[in-house]
Formats: C-alpha cells, structure tokens, sequence
C-alpha cells in the first residue's frame, strides 16, 4: 500500500495491541509470562533460520527483556509484591510491537509469526470487545469480563489461570508459530488454524458475557 497509509495502518495496530495487553495484565503473572513467551519464542524463531543474529544487539535486546520478565514473574506470583501496572504493561506492549515492526521490516520474522505469537491475549481480548460491541455496550467503559478474568473467579486462583495459558501458548501457539516461519507459503492458513479454537475457548469461557447471564 502507499507509504502514507501503511504508516496508519502500522500505527493503528501498534495502538491496539498496546491497548491489548494493558487489558490483558489484570491478574498476577499473565503478562508478565506472555512477555516472556512471545520474546523468547520470536528469538528462536529469528535465530532458526538467522543464526548470525546471535551476535546482534537486536537478539539481546529481545533476551534482556524477556529474561527481566522472567526476573519479574519471580515476585508476581503468588502473594505477588510487585505489579506489573499500566506503565509495565504499556512498555512491554510496546516493546513487543516496536520488535514485531522491526523483524517485519528487516524480514527476519513474518507478519504471521507475530500474529500467531500474540494470538491467545489478541483472541480474548478481541472476542470480548466484538462481543461487547454488539450487545451495543460502551466498548470503551470499564469492566472485568475478558475470559482470563472469568476464568480467574471460577477457578479462585490467577496462577492456574496464567499456567493454562502458558500450557495453551507451549502446546499449540509456538507449534503453529514455528511452523508458519518455516512455510513462508501457509502463514496466512497456519494463523487462521491458530485463533478458529482459541476464539471458540475463549468465547465459552466468557469473553464479553455479561456478568448475569
């Protein structure tokens, strides 16, 4: 597309993810792991198929700040003394966002490679605002109805919750990740395959419901 427009459209999506992942720190430990996820698991891609990036600053950068995410979740776990707040949050989504753009740019990781990275906070918190949307709610207002909040109440613990999405991000996102990096042709399948069930899990286990229904 013309400059001017793949600019706002770059911007636009930065935003939104940034907006996504502050939605997404709303219980101990969950954003502080997916930071480490998606940095990690965006390095090994990198480097599976660059290795000479290992002596880049850029590959440090990405292990500094997942490794400090990792130092984090040491004291954001159970009876959490620190939190990561909107400055954490902002910062690390727009640490991953800011990444994501440059690996495009330089074409050592894909679009798809990212999209399927951050597919588990980018389905929840998407479903819950489509589905918030058309019940004519205020999106923009408030509220504690993202299926990790749902999830958090009924199982009476935030760590099992961030376990469960760690689990989901192990066993099925770096999979489809890794695969869509080494088939450059099926990225745009591979990322559908990835979100059609985590969109489905995270509609059932409450993205978006209302409180009394």
């Amino acid at each position: 597309m013309p400059l001017p427009l793949g600019f706002i459209a770059v911007l636009l999506v930065a935003v939104y993810w940034i907006n996504v992942f502050n939605f997404m720190d709303g219980i101990d430990g969950l954003a502080g792991m997916q930071g480490a996820v998606m940095l990690f698991g965006a390095t090994g891609l990198m480097l599976a198929t660059s290795p000479q990036m290992l002596s880049d600053p850029l590959t440090w950068w990405f292990i500094g700040i997942a490794l400090a995410c990792v130092v984090f979740l040491a004291f954001n776990w159970k009876s959490a003394k620190i939190f990561m707040g909107d400055a954490g949050s902002t910062y690390l989504g727009f640490m991953t966002a800011v990444f994501a753009i440059i690996t495009i740019s330089l074409r050592l990781l894909s679009l798809w490679d990212w999209l399927i990275l951050g597919s588990l906070f980018l389905s929840d918190a998407t479903t819950t605002l489509v589905r918030r949307a058309l019940q004519g709610e205020k999106v923009l207002e408030a509220h504690r109805r993202h299926a990790y909040q749902f999830l958090a109440r009924r199982f009476r613990s935030h760590q099992t919750v961030t376990l469960i999405f760690l689990g989901i991000n192990l066993v099925w996102v770096l999979p489809l990740a890794l695969y869509a990096h080494d088939n450059d042709g099926a990225g745009l399948l591979t990322t559908i395959i990835a979100y059609v069930p985590l969109v489905v899990l995270a509609y059932f286990a409450g993205s978006g419901r209302r409180q009394d229904d």
